[in-house]
């Protein structure tokens, strides 16, 4: 139900404007549950699957760059200064390392592949200190293969 008056909306307000759909389903929808709702819309022939891969991807690595310079920001360091971030976390983030032997980019590559990770894969990055312009780099194949997997995977639903 829900589903139905989000998609007459963006159907009604971007109907001309199918580009803008799929970028920033990504951003409002909170990254790749945007991505799949316009692939089930590319399905009923409202967009073309292409759009969703080419402007998706460059909405999640919009939406990643947005919660990456957040994970910067002042009101995270505090919570750092505080303590306010799980020990499991701290766990995870060594298995982790210990499987990508602290590759960066092989990082990004394996944990795109879990949905809902993305705040955990920022702050993960952000504690190894990475640039923004590298994280772009390292970010941007694995986001695009991604992108493919889940829009087809919304295209089929």
């Amino acid at each position: 139900m829900m589903i139905e008056k989000i998609s007459y909306f963006l159907i009604n307000i971007f109907a001309n404007y199918p580009y803008l759909v799929a970028f920033f389903a990504p951003i409002i929808g909170g990254g790749e549950i945007g991505v799949i709702f316009i692939a089930f819309l590319s399905a009923q022939g409202i967009l073309s699957i292409w759009i969703v891969i080419i402007f998706g991807t460059l909405g999640l690595l919009t939406f990643d760059s947005i919660c990456f310079i957040f994970i910067k920001s002042r009101f995270v360091n505090k919570l750092k200064n505080w303590n306010k971030i799980p020990e499991q976390y701290f766990k995870l983030e060594e298995r982790l390392d210990s499987i990508t032997k602290g590759k960066d980019s092989l990082f990004l590559f394996f944990i795109k592949l879990f949905i809902g990770t993305r705040i955990l894969l920022i702050i993960y990055i952000n504690a190894r200190k990475i640039s923004y312009k590298n994280f772009m780099y390292y970010d941007f194949l694995p986001t695009l293969v991604y992108c493919i997997i889940i829009s087809f995977l919304g295209w089929i639903a």
